[in-house]
């Protein structure tokens, strides 16, 4: 009995996971985008001395706040279930007849590291689609869209720590939209480190799913253009 487990319907929930962030991302987006545009009212009203919904501005930053946080909880699902699937795909080399160069557990370790998490999970990830190659004469390296992933993510983590570093003044209203146009571009870069994530998985879920069937003398999938 061989030590292989096909990605399957891990990689396929890892995908969904990964696609809901980018669509939360940019609800984060537009929920940040009309909080910015209510607090330009109400600036308006207040420096004309007229009257602003307050109810509504209410409404609106409680919208604000529940995307908030369920775009935060779904970002922890996400990663506990992305690290369960590296592990997988990282422990399957052994499987595969290419053990990898480093031990199975640093699936999981190299991306809380100090340091070591800038670029271990790439080099990993690299690994790991070279040595799924279906056959032996299979040489390409890995696609570009692997480095391009990996640099979508740091600066999505970048932005993240500084939008999150930002304190708002609720009397300041400058303030306030710095601190709104800071959490758009992280939001923005999210969807799009969310979505090459996406490519990169349904990729090597693919790879590596023919590189099993290959192994056990089973049929391969038939080539796809995504």
């Amino acid at each position: 009995m061989d030590r292989l487990h096909p990605p399957g319907t891990l990689g396929d929930v890892v995908t969904l996971l990964l696609a809901l962030n980018a669509a939360s991302s940019l609800v984060s987006l537009g929920m940040a985008s009309l909080q910015s545009s209510s607090l330009e009212t109400i600036e308006a009203a207040l420096a004309a001395g007229m009257y602003w919904d307050e109810d509504q501005a209410l409404l609106i930053e409680s919208l604000y706040s529940l995307s908030a946080i369920g775009a935060l909880a779904l970002l922890v699902l996400t990663g506990v279930v992305f690290l369960v699937w590296f592990f997988r795909i990282y422990e399957n080399l052994a499987g595969l007849g290419k053990q990898g160069e480093r031990s199975v557990g640093w699936a999981i370790g190299a991306w809380f590291v100090p340091i070591v998490s800038l670029f271990l999970p790439y080099l990993m990830m690299r690994e790991a689609w070279e040595k799924s190659a279906p056959r032996e004469d299979d040489l390409r390296a890995a696609p570009p869209l692997l480095a391009v992933w990996w640099l979508a993510f740091l600066a999505s983590n970048v932005l993240s720590r500084v939008a999150g570093a930002q304190t708002p003044d609720p009397d300041d209203f400058g303030k306030l939209q710095s601190v709104l146009r800071w959490e758009m571009t992280s939001s923005a870069v999210d969807a799009l480190s969310a979505v090459f994530a996406v490519l990169v998985v349904h990729r090597m879920n693919r790879r590596q799913t023919d590189a099993i069937a290959v192994r056990r003398g089973q049929p391969t999938a038939p080539p796809s253009a995504f």
